[in-house]
């Protein structure tokens, strides 16, 4: 696996983050709300991406 800089790491990831962010914006609630793959909502996916993100950034550098 090629490394990257922590900082070209951090861009890819914030840019990854909105495209997601906007295709979830682009959606209606009840799509966001139907499950999907393994019974699993949108807003499920979402918050499971957003928790782990939480843990991650509390995480010593």
């Amino acid at each position: 696996m090629a490394r990257f800089p922590r900082r070209e790491l951090t861009e890819r990831f914030r840019a990854d983050m909105q495209h997601l962010l906007h295709a979830a914006n682009s959606l209606s609630e009840a799509q966001r709300t139907q499950p999907t793959y393994d019974q699993w909502t949108v807003k499920e996916i979402l918050a499971h991406i957003a928790a782990w993100d939480r843990e991650l950034a509390r995480q010593p550098r």
